[in-house]
Parts: C-alpha cells; sequence; structure tokens
C-alpha cells in the first residue's frame, strides 16, 4: 500500500458513519508511519463491538500527530482524541519525543497513550513508561492477533475505565 492509501484514511476520517442518536463517540487517534500496520489497526476497530462509537484518526508521523494534537497547521477543528496508539519507530519526531510532548503538555497530559511498537527491548519499555505511556504493547503481526490486542484494549479503556473530561 502506498502513501496516498494512507492519507485516505487520514485526517480523523471516521471508520463508520456515526449515527446521530450515538450518545457518545470514541475518538482514537493512531500515530503510525506504517500504511499496513494502520490498515490492520483500522480492520482490528472495524470488527470490535464498539465499531458504532469510535472514530479513528490517522497521524502518517510524529510531526503530524503534534499538528494535530496542538490544533495547529490544517488542525484548528481537529477533536481531541480520548485515547491515542503511538508507534515509536517514525522517521523526523519519533515516538518518544511525541510521547514527551504529550505528556509535557498541560492540555494533552490525560490522554492515555498507548505505546504499539514493534520494538520488544527493555530500553524502549522502560524509557517509554518513564515518558509516563499508560501501556505498552509489542505490534501484533496478523489482523487475528491485531483482532484480540484490539478487543482487550477497548475492553479496557472504552468499556472498564474511566476517563477525564477533555
Amino acid at each position: 500500500m502506498d502513501t496516498r492509501s494512507l492519507e485516505n484514511i487520514s485526517n480523523h476520517r471516521d471508520i463508520k458513519s456515526m449515527s446521530e442518536n450515538t450518545a457518545q463517540v470514541f475518538k482514537l487517534l493512531v500515530v503510525d508511519d506504517n500504511p499496513s500496520d494502520v490498515i490492520l489497526t483500522i480492520e482490528a476497530f472495524k470488527d470490535s463491538a464498539f465499531e458504532d462509537n469510535i472514530s479513528v484518526a490517522v497521524a502518517n508521523d510524529g510531526e503530524q500527530a503534534m499538528a494535530m494534537l496542538l490544533k495547529t497547521q490544517d488542525y484548528i477543528d481537529f477533536e481531541l482524541p480520548n485515547l491515542i496508539l503511538l508507534d515509536l519507530n517514525m522517521p523526523g519526531l519519533g515516538g518518544h519525543e511525541v510521547l514527551e510532548k504529550i505528556k509535557s503538555n498541560e492540555a494533552l497530559r490525560r490522554i492515555p497513550v498507548i505505546i504499539m511498537s514493534s520494538s520488544k527491548t527493555n530500553q524502549d519499555v522502560q524509557n517509554s513508561y518513564d515518558l509516563h505511556a499508560n501501556s505498552y504493547i509489542v505490534k501484533p503481526t496478523t489482523l487475528a492477533q491485531y483482532s484480540e490486542v484490539v478487543a482487550k484494549v477497548e475492553s479496557f479503556w472504552l468499556d472498564a475505565a474511566s476517563l477525564p473530561n477533555k
């Protein structure tokens, strides 16, 4: 899949049209430069029990994620997410730098950030938690595994956890 295909699903496009009767839409921001991983993540959320109540925005790199979160450039009307799935290994502004910027910003620091990285190194895990990541998940490699991880993420963050109001 090329970058143009990824752009078609980025910039806060909903997975599915949200019903006007939906009480609250859970907003997710996926920050990842790998189009295949983005597609797997979105497909897993499409297959979830909460699919009608989730809106997914995609940032293709750390710079775009920060522009969206800080509502700069073309993102003035961007609605802050309830949860961020953040890849670590991206060109330019990497995941650890994005995490540090999020957690040091008063307006953003309460947004839960889940690191989803292919890295299994103890140093990446420790650095992420030192920067106040809310959890660290090693990226699944198949759609079935992604679906299983998404179900667990949704069960906890959408169903069990109490999140702060924006």
